[in-house]
């Protein structure tokens, strides 16, 4: 929600987002949590590397997984539709 919000304010065309989360295990515990982030819309390149500089700091994901590695990858797409 907060990537949406961001922009939201800033009146980009963010049509749809989609994130795809891999978490790592030993079995007992949790280790890593890989998310592989798709911002849909009419969106230059400095818009989305913005975009994914917000999710990075997002504190939903820094309170669900306190102390766990997170890898955010972008996987974005230049349409509004898949």
């Amino acid at each position: 929600m907060t990537v949406r919000r961001f922009a939201e304010r800033k009146g980009w065309p963010v049509t749809g987002m989609h994130a795809r989360m891999t978490l790592a295990s030993t079995g007992v515990t949790f280790t890593a949590i890989d998310v592989e982030l798709t911002i849909e819309g009419n969106l230059d390149s400095e818009q989305r590397a913005r975009l994914h500089e917000v999710a990075k700091v997002c504190p939903v994901s820094k309170a669900l997984a306190p102390g766990l590695p997170i890898t955010l990858r972008s996987a974005t797409s230049s349409s509004g539709g898949r």
